[in-house]
């Protein structure tokens, strides 16, 4: 596993009737990656928006 600072995050969005419904999605240098919360100030990082 290497280690790399070429992250770009793309999309945050909300799906009604889940559980955990706010989506965050990233790329770290190609790879795309993915994480689901329970509430918008987990999925941002706590920055309002």
């Amino acid at each position: 596993m290497t280690t790399t600072f070429k992250v770009k995050f793309w999309e945050i969005k909300k799906r009604a009737g889940r559980k955990r419904p706010w989506a965050v999605r990233w790329l770290t240098d190609k790879k795309e990656h993915s994480e689901w919360y329970a509430n918008k100030p987990l999925a941002t990082g706590g920055c309002p928006s």
